[in-house]
């Protein structure tokens, strides 16, 4: 599930509380994944009870700022990712490896499908070899 422009709500308290009780409702299904946005001078202020409270263990918060890294912090943005994610970079070839530095969204979504994280124990990652990605912005990984 994603959600875009969680600022924009009309009765902001309200609303945060309503989503950290959804939240915690889903984290109940180990296959639901949420991504949500939001304009970063508002998340603290306005959203920082999914940060502090029962929600924390579960929380990434992952900061827009892709566009400043230097090519050697995008590079360690990856690798804290796989580590987080359990990606095993050995097996994600490097031009695949150098689009992820790229595209944070797109980096996200493919930690979340790769990794061991949340995976049952005997999962084991494929050799990603290919990445495409077409004009209307969906994501395909070739496994073989």
């Amino acid at each position: 599930m994603m959600i875009d422009g969680l600022n924009e709500h009309r009765n902001i308290a309200a609303f945060s509380q309503q989503l950290e009780y959804v939240v915690d409702s889903l984290l109940a299904y180990p296959g639901v994944r949420l991504l949500f946005s939001c304009r970063t001078e508002f998340f603290q202020d306005r959203f920082s009870n999914l940060m502090d409270g029962a929600l924390k263990s579960h929380v990434m918060l992952c900061r827009a700022i892709e566009t400043r890294l230097a090519d050697e912090e995008r590079e360690e943005l990856v690798s804290v990712y796989f580590d987080y994610f359990e990606v095993d970079a050995n097996k994600v070839v490097a031009h695949v490896r150098e689009n992820l530095t790229k595209d944070m969204l797109l980096l996200r979504i493919f930690c979340e499908t790769y990794g061991a994280r949340g995976n049952n124990g005997d999962y084991v990652q494929p050799e990603i070899r290919h990445f495409y990605r077409d004009d209307s912005s969906s994501v395909m990984f070739n496994r073989s």
